[in-house]
């Protein structure tokens, strides 16, 4: 768990920073969390960052966060505190280090720290009968009974909530009090093509005091990632946004338009891994890459390691798994069996051979071969993988 530092050091470039999200995990509820990650080389205090999935469209009025820029704030300008929505500011003088990578717990941190047997860094409220040191997120607004992040009592719609079937945006972004514009940090949404209420947007040309917009990615061309989590599996950042995002002429820092990200290729489903980052580091001159994280796995209890590669999309590719005498223990992934593989593709291993027996503990290597069907020349790439066993007591 990262420290906390209460008292602003102004990073280089005051403002707003571009920091990234890089995994949310939406179900079951307990174990619902946002990651959010500061690739700068400087720390960064985020008193002005807000958090928020409320972005609702009606007759009877919107609840959209670059509102919070108008005079009167409230649940019906902005949302949050009921229908499982939130809009959170940051704890006052809350610090992310640089390079540092910090975990949100939605429904607070016991309910984490039940799930995840850690506590995170921050939580959204306190959820125990007494306080507990956890830094809690700021309300925007108050009405007595409620406010912006929850409303406690006998209505399950008071709590916040990510959405996992239905789909859900989460929005980071960075507001000054007073300013009529917010800034676009960044913005990760699933599932958009089922949703039954619309929450994508655009504020291209909205206009609020002096400001007005520039453009963002229309709601049509906007993607989401593919697929539907399940069980011990988040929305999971494999690779930075800067190759796959407008980088001028909207409304994020320095002009990026984080509505336009591809998050069909940046964002995949994997298992959760609260407070760990590994991105991808793509060589788009390479012909193929692999990626495994420099970590052990214990299949035995219930671990799978992720491998990301890439391959051209008009190759027959495979990923097998061989032992150190190079015979095959598994084949992960293979085109005719698992379709194309592309910029960004990822397959997992459970420990398990072609039999689906358990390997003994020990080194292995991931090899995975590309043949070009046009030449015949073949691309490959090997990384190892050290299957744990857990120690008896």
């Amino acid at each position: 768990m990262n420290s906390y530092t209460v008292g602003a050091v102004p990073p280089p470039g005051s403002g707003a920073v571009k920091l990234l999200i890089t995994e949310v995990s939406v179900d079951p509820v307990e174990a619902e969390f946002i990651e959010i990650h500061n690739p700068q080389n400087f720390e960064v205090n985020l008193s002005d960052y807000y958090l928020t999935d409320a972005i609702y469209y009606s007759s009877y009025g919107n609840q959209l966060y670059w509102q919070i820029a108008w005079a009167e704030v409230d649940r019906s300008a902005v949302g949050g505190g009921f229908y499982n929505d939130f809009t959170a500011r940051f704890p006052d003088g809350y610090v992310i280090p640089a390079g540092a990578t910090i975990t949100i717990a939605i429904r607070g941190s016991d309910n984490f720290q039940t799930t995840f047997g850690f506590a995170p860094d921050l939580e959204l409220y306190e959820d125990g009968a007494t306080a507990d040191d956890i830094p809690d997120f700021r309300s925007v607004f108050n009405t007595g009974s409620d406010n912006s992040i929850v409303t406690f009592g006998g209505d399950e719609r008071g709590y916040p909530e990510l959405e996992e079937y239905w789909g859900e945006p989460v929005i980071l972004y960075h507001y000054v009090q007073g300013d009529d514009f917010v800034t676009d940090i960044d913005f990760v949404m699933w599932r958009q093509d089922v949703g039954e209420y619309p929450f994508t947007f655009d504020k291209t040309g909205i206009t609020i005091g002096s400001h007005t917009y520039a453009p963002d990615t229309p709601v049509a061309d906007q993607v989401s990632p593919a697929g539907q989590v399940g069980a011990g599996q988040s929305y999971t950042r494999v690779v930075s946004d800067a190759t796959f995002q407008p980088q001028t002429g909207s409304n994020g820092v320095d002009g990026r338009d984080e509505t336009g990200e591809a998050l069909s290729t940046t964002i995949q489903i994997a298992p959760w891994s609260p407070g760990e980052y590994e991105p991808m580091e793509l060589d788009l001159d390479s012909v193929i890459s692999l990626r495994i994280p420099a970590k052990t796995f214990i299949p035995a209890m219930g671990e799978v390691m992720p491998v990301d590669f890439s391959a051209d999309s008009s190759f027959e590719t495979k990923v097998r798994i061989l032992d150190l005498e190079g015979r095959v223990v598994r084949t992960i992934y293979e085109t005719r069996r698992d379709g194309a593989a592309g910029l960004l593709s990822s397959a997992f291993w459970d420990g398990r051979n072609d039999e689906f027996e358990q390997v003994k503990a020990g080194m292995y290597i991931v090899h995975v071969l590309a043949i070009d069907p046009a030449t015949g020349e073949q691309y490959t790439e090997t990384a190892p993988v050290v299957v744990a066993t857990r120690l008896s007591r």
